[in-house]
């Protein structure tokens, strides 16, 4: 991204995503499994780990076969698991013991938001879906 449109996407995304204090990382993926934007826990995702997350968000509810998502998240060696707890056409929602993965379609590729302990799962996923349909607008 040029540093104009960085900061104006990140303007965006700060408005209408983080203030919300409910989010701890996003990433934002393109089509084709390029990463464009990552911050918080989400920034050091593997570069072997951007196409799997694409393949995920494009696959839709029918196609994902998988019941789990591993990913070394916030600069950890170490992979958490998070088990997928609901998909849609759209999006998919996944849960370890202490964190939560949502993972939105939007026209540009895939957004991938992460959230902790103590936010509550429903509240992360009204904000992320929110955001999702402000991109999708």
């Amino acid at each position: 991204m040029s540093e104009k449109a960085c900061s104006s996407w990140e303007s965006f995304l700060t408005e209408n995503l983080l203030k919300t204090g409910l989010v701890d990382g996003v990433c934002l993926l393109s089509k084709r499994g390029c990463k464009l934007y990552s911050q918080g826990k989400l920034e050091n995702i593997e570069k072997s780990e951007w196409k799997s997350l694409q393949d995920v968000c494009n696959s839709g509810q029918q196609a994902v076969q998988c019941d789990t998502i591993e990913l070394a998240i916030n600069s950890r060696s170490d992979k958490t698991k998070f088990y997928i707890y609901n998909k849609t056409l759209n999006s998919l929602y996944a849960k370890s013991s202490d964190a939560g993965l949502i993972i939105c379609r939007i026209p540009t590729g895939c957004i991938i938001c992460s959230y902790s302990s103590p936010v509550m799962n429903n509240k992360a996923v009204l904000a992320v879906e929110r955001f999702a349909d402000l991109l999708k607008a």
